[in-house]
């Protein structure tokens, strides 16, 4: 029996006023003789919110619906014992998603491809963008202490390769900034508007996180971005009061907190 593998994963997107859209592409297959189930579990950045998912199996196209747990569970099982094709993505916590592809036939190969948007931070005239791909192993129960589902502890492999590439588009005053990545070489190509694309200098894999820093933004009181949809359109205003350092109050951790879990950016600012 040859297992299924993942194939790889493409992350495009657009990069704007403080505002990440992106998509996650991920491609599977079944290299067996046999119909397989595939259960993978995958992080998203931390405020990242889910907007549409969309599968492709073979010649067939699917769009995902937000459903309650427990309905979605039972259609997702239905479809299987009928021999449909299915997927359901389920959140479990922390960032952390996990996909189950049922029906996975010989030779075919199953595409997912998930939607998101998140808010990037901002201090001073620096943000960060962090894009997750690998989670690492669990200390003590993943289940117990992890809060993991019994089907998506699915352990990880230190040894396996799968790719990862990327398309992003800087656009706006956040293309004007010196941009870096300490994780990743990374190529700058200049785009029609002022834009920059950001690619892979070299072949990536889902070992490490993306990481991408942008130095000097120029944006000294704030950006609108607007955009189109089908019912109408949707304005984001991102607003940067321009404080000293002086009004700026950096909290030192605590012993106690010092113990937890590390948390996203915060940077509580007086007077505001």
């Amino acid at each position: 029996m040859n297992d299924p593998f993942l194939e790889g994963a493409r992350l495009n997107g657009q990069l704007e006023a403080g505002l990440l859209k992106a998509c996650l592409t991920q491609t599977y297959s079944n290299a067996g003789r046999r119909d397989l189930e595939v259960v993978y579990t995958f992080p998203l950045p931390f405020h990242a919110s889910i907007t549409e998912v969309a599968a492709t199996i073979g010649e067939k196209q699917l769009k995902g619906m937000v459903k309650a747990h427990r309905e979605a569970g039972q259609d997702y099982e239905g479809a299987i014992s009928k021999g449909d094709s299915a997927i359901l993505i389920e959140s479990a916590g922390n960032g952390l998603f996990t996909a189950n592809l049922g029906n996975l036939r010989p030779g075919e190969r199953f595409t997912v491809s998930m939607h998101f948007v998140q808010i990037i931070d901002w201090h001073h005239d620096q943000a960060r963008l962090m894009f997750p791909t690998t989670i690492a192993p669990r200390y003590g129960n993943a289940q117990a202490q992890g809060k993991l589902p019994f089907h998506a502890d699915t352990g990880t492999s230190v040894t396996q390769e799968y790719g990862f590439e990327l398309d992003l588009l800087v656009r706006g005053l956040m293309a004007r900034a010196a941009l870096e990545s300490p994780s990743h070489r990374i190529s700058q190509t200049p785009e029609d508007a002022g834009g920059v694309r950001l690619r892979f200098r070299d072949s990536a894999f889902l070992d490490r996180d993306f990481v991408l820093r942008l130095h000097g933004l120029l944006a000294r009181e704030g950006e609108l971005l607007i955009e189109s949809a089908n019912d109408g359109r949707f304005a984001l205003a991102t607003f940067y009061p321009p404080l000293s350092l002086a009004q700026v109050r950096l909290e030192s951790p605590s012993a106690e907190s010092a113990a937890l879990p590390s948390s996203p950016w915060k940077h509580p600012l007086t007077g505001c």
